[in-house]
């Protein structure tokens, strides 16, 4: 039996917009070459409108009622006229993040802010790709290619001194981590020039030990584990230091992007600072008026050697170097009684392994060489670090202080704390 053909124009107008929203917009197009009513069908601005919003972050409510958008040109516009077709299958989700990230530091952290560098070109994105195809390498994530059409990085490379890192950073010792966005023009020429053969640069530090976050771009497995295609690593330069980052690219803008707006990092001088903050993560304990906040954080970039193991889908770190950093802040409430002022003399910190439960005892005097006294409202911050052999640990302690007064001494409890590698 057969159907005759003229039935289709006997389908109701609503009918026949819900089929053709099953239509891809490729087919869409083509669709007025097959008569005038399916011309007009298939140009109807729900259709359209609906695609809008699924591919271009167009807001869901954004001139609903407004009959006078053509929502086609709408749609053609930008994905022909702005040469973003080929990204939209991550435009909607690249260009919210990216939204986010320049709302949040254009408010709390201008100077990031203004390091954000304008887009490449798209020929700056083929030669980059035809670089990658020379090495055998696969292309670029298209997540990647599409946020240098946003931000191609930050700043030009011959201003990389001084300049506050998007990914943040931190001090400890003579250590500086600062991590700054590169260009693809820095990922395609370090990729072909130097360090790992099977990545493609995103972020570099600044000062020593260079240290690089890298989308691997040909399969490869060391320390036990298989780095897969599209994942991202960090590496130091020296090729020692190969740990796990992020499942891709756009994992790195999101989490960061969630911790920027969850509160989780402080801005001091116009840096975003990697330590979480106190109010975030880590503990809090306050004896004889004298407050004592503490956290940790991996320092991935003088940890190495790490093997890992295969459990289930996952990898998980087995033995290696494990390098933490701590930040403690120690004050007195502005309120506390002058007669409860103390100076610190000593430190004791016991360092539990979560393995096996064996503990590493540390006692000292002073912090840091200082022996800060808290009066009311005085405070005291610093910056310390411990190297282990396992990725998981559980920090406490306490501070001895003698009260000014001559009554004795205190001991000022620092509640447990963890140490966790990522």
């Amino acid at each position: 039996a057969t159907m005759n053909s003229s039935r289709i124009y006997d389908i109701p107008n609503e009918t026949l917009l819900h089929i053709l929203s099953y239509v891809s917009e490729c087919d869409l197009m083509h669709l007025h070459l097959v008569s005038r009513m399916m011309n007009e069908v298939s140009s109807s601005n729900p259709l359209w409108r609906t695609l809008c919003v699924q591919h271009w972050d167009v807001p869901s409510n954004s001139q609903a009622e407004d009959t006078s958008t053509y929502w086609k040109d709408v749609y053609t516009d930008i994905a022909h006229d702005q040469g973003m077709y080929r990204y939209k299958t991550v435009y909607k989700r690249v260009h919210q993040v990216w939204e986010r990230i320049e709302r949040w530091t254009k408010v709390f952290a201008p100077l990031v802010y203004s390091t954000l560098a304008p887009p490449c070109t798209e020929e700056n994105v083929e030669q980059c790709l035809d670089s990658l195809s020379s090495r055998n390498l696969a292309p670029l994530p298209l997540e990647v290619q599409y946020s240098s059409r946003i931000h191609d990085g930050q700043i030009p490379e011959r201003s990389l001194r001084n300049i506050h890192g998007l990914l943040g950073g931190f001090s400890v010792y003579d250590l500086h981590v600062n991590f700054i966005l590169c260009s693809i023009s820095t990922g395609t020429y370090l990729t072909h020039h130097q360090w790992k053969n099977n990545c493609f640069l995103i972020a570099l530090t600044q000062e020593r030990p260079i240290v690089g976050l890298w989308i691997v771009l040909r399969e490869f497995s060391q320390w036990g584990r298989t780095y897969a295609v599209g994942e991202v690593v960090q590496c130091a330069a020296n090729g020692i230091s190969c740990l796990p980052a992020y499942s891709s690219y756009i994992e790195v803008l999101e989490h960061h992007a969630n911790s920027l707006e969850g509160g989780r990092h402080d801005v001091i001088d116009g840096e975003i600072i990697q330590f979480p903050t106190f109010a975030s993560e880590g503990s809090d304990c306050t004896t004889h008026g004298i407050q004592v906040r503490a956290n940790g954080l991996f320092v991935s970039v003088e940890s190495g050697n790490i093997v890992f193991h295969a459990q289930g889908a996952q990898y998980v770190p087995e033995s290696g170097i494990f390098t933490f950093a701590y930040r403690i802040r120690i004050s007195m409430d502005v309120n506390v009684p002058a007669t409860q002022a103390a100076q610190l003399v000593s430190r004791h910190w016991e360092i539990i392994d979560e393995s096996n439960g064996s503990m590493e005892v540390v006692d000292g005097e002073g912090v840091i060489g200082h022996f800060p006294t808290m009066k009311p409202g005085a405070y005291f911050e610093y910056v310390s670090k411990t190297r282990q052999a396992t990725p998981r640990y559980t920090m406490r302690g306490a501070f001895t202080f003698r009260l000014l007064d001559g009554s004795g001494n205190v001991e000022v409890t620092i509640a447990p704390f963890p140490l966790h590698y990522q």
